[in-house]
């Protein structure tokens, strides 16, 4: 019997007419034109500013998620509505099962899936994935640390959480905002001061500036061709000798008491004595990284310097610890470049100036353009202010497409019983010092890490550019897996494996020592193998589907007719 004129009544599982308008293809086709439209934008946010704001904006909003939950609706209720099973619809049960699979397997790489970058630079070894995801830190001098996750999306967010700490001190975290531009203001404050000075000669001028409450000591501008630190007072005076002297080699200062300790050599160690407690200082060796460092020992705790990179000693984390309260210089490391020390004086109201290099230095005012020895430099102070301060505040920025130019921020209040209310901003480009009470915090915004089973290292870094141009046309890394003997070489359509994760070649950026940093988007993805199989589901019925539609296969005694 020919199959058009097979009328068999047709028994419908949903009788409810809002079930069985979801289960038609009246639904389903509106639903499939909104989703490609939405990816389609998507593709073009992507384009223009970059993969990070693309998934906070499109791929990961709430509404975005509501389309692929309508299409799963669609698909299982038009599933279901064909129940029970007929084999003449075989090829389309397939394929809807198919569309179920890969919808599931999306769910697993939402819910379990990695994707991030990881920075690899020549100097350091790495096993952290930074996801796109932010976090607050506040954490103290004992290293007990308090973690927040904050909105994931694309525009400023409202929070208003609050953390609690001891004695009646909280943080409200009030405004975030995930892509951030900074923005300088001026405050008025009494017993403050701002500074600015211009460097230049025939062929560079930059200007640089001071602005701070107190002076926090060996503020830090690099310009290339010199050094510019600023130092409080007390170490200002009496530099000129210890520079000048070649026999000193290293200076330890206690920035609350001002003392100065000078130490001729350190083939023993040497023990000083601040406040009744007992610190000794010594050098430390790595061989394996080639690296000297000097630790001080102190009751509580042993502090490390590296004094050719820092005045400041470093944590784990190879961040500067500004409360320690020792600074240590290797005056040799001071007198091989050209350096400039400011400082200024209270008593007499004005900036003194330290310069020079090697053993010979000189000390000068401000009082009228300084004339330097070096490359035909003249340093001249355009104006101080001591009744104002400077302060930055942000706004929303535009989302910039490298990731690396991208900053977010994050507006706190802070109250404590019996002060007045302060806010702080604290954002990703560095730590924000923030007191509570006679316990000082550290705060910023940092992404979510993911620590891989094994470290990575950056061993060569190649690029190519585009004949006549300065543009790269292409770059690859040669990268050290300390569970690999060989290197592992990563490029442009060719990435790497390995437990689970794959490294692609994404970016690269030029450091101020000119090394290069590769930055590599990992990815790991456990329902890859689920979209495969349904994708391979979805292939054989649609085979199956055409086969039974055009009357290749027959279905029971019948040939199936178009």
């Amino acid at each position: 019997m020919d199959m058009k004129h097979e009328r068999v009544p047709k028994k419908k599982l949903f009788r409810n007419p809002i079930l069985r308008f979801l289960s038609s293809i009246k639904f389903a086709i509106p639903v499939l034109f909104i989703f490609a439209m939405a990816m389609a934008w998507g593709t073009i946010c992507e384009s223009r500013f970059g993969t990070g704001y693309a998934q906070r904006a499109i791929y990961h909003s709430w509404w975005f998620y509501a389309i692929q939950g309508c299409m799963a609706l669609s698909i299982i209720l038009s599933f279901a509505d064909r129940l029970p099973f007929k084999r003449r619809l075989t090829g389309f049960y397939m394929i809807h099962l198919a569309l179920i699979v890969m919808l599931a397997g999306s769910v697993v790489t939402h819910l379990w899936g990695i994707d991030g970058q990881i920075e690899l630079g020549p100097d350091s070894a790495s096993r952290h994935i930074r996801l796109n995801e932010d976090f607050l830190y506040v954490f103290d001098s004992h290293g007990q640390q308090v973690k927040v996750a904050l909105p994931y999306s694309a525009n400023a967010t409202s929070i208003n959480h609050v953390l609690r700490f001891p004695n009646q001190k909280t943080i409200t975290l009030k405004t975030f905002l995930p892509f951030a531009a900074p923005k300088r203001t001026w405050v008025a404050k009494k017993g403050v001061w701002h500074a600015k000075w211009q460097l230049k000669n025939a062929n560079f001028g930059q200007a640089f500036e001071f602005w701070e409450g107190t002076l926090k000591p060996l503020r830090k501008h690099d310009l290339g061709p010199m050094r510019i630190r600023l130092i409080p007072e007390s170490l200002f005076e009496g530099y000129t000798r210890l520079l000048k002297h070649q026999k000193v080699q290293f200076l330890l200062y206690h920035k609350e008491s001002g003392t100065r300790f000078s130490v001729r050599d350190l083939k023993k160690p040497f023990t000083v004595q601040q406040k009744g407690q007992s610190y000794q200082l010594f050098i430390h060796k790595n061989k394996k990284l080639g690296l000297t460092a000097y630790r001080l020992k102190g009751p509580d705790r042993t502090y490390v310097y590296f004094p050719q990179y820092s005045e400041y000693p470093v944590g784990q984390d190879l961040k500067e610890e500004r409360e320690a309260p020792f600074l240590f210089m290797d005056l040799r490391k001071v007198q091989q470049k050209n350096t400039l020390f400011f400082t200024r004086s209270t008593s007499k109201n004005t900036m003194r100036v330290l310069y020079g290099k090697g053993t010979s230095w000189t000390e000068s005012t401000d009082e009228k353009p300084i004339v330097l020895p070096w490359m035909g430099f003249t340093l001249s102070k355009a104006y101080e202010a001591t009744d104002r301060v400077i302060q930055w505040q942000y706004e929303p920025g535009t989302p910039q497409k490298k990731e690396v130019q991208n900053m977010s921020a994050l507006l706190l209040e802070v109250n404590q019983k019996g002060h007045a209310k302060k806010s702080y901003w604290v954002h990703t480009q560095g730590v924000t010092d923030i007191v509570l009470g006679d316990t000082m915090y550290k705060a910023y915004v940092g992404p979510r890490l993911e620590t891989l089973p094994f470290q990575m290292k950056l061993k060569e870094f190649k690029m190519d550019m585009i004949p006549g141009t300065q543009k790269p046309a292409t770059f690859e890394s040669f990268v050290t897996v300390n569970t690999k003997k060989e290197p592992v070489h990563i490029y442009m359509n060719n990435p790497y494996n390995a437990a689970g994760y794959t490294f692609y070649q994404s970016s690269y950026y030029k450091d101020d020592k000119g090394s290069f940093h590769s930055i590599l988007s990992v990815n790991k993805d456990p329902g890859r193998g689920v979209k495969y199989g349904g994708a391979l589901l979805l292939i054989l019925g649609l085979i199956i589907h055409f086969l039974v539609l055009y009357g290749y296969i027959r279905v029971g005694h019948e040939k199936l007719a178009r």
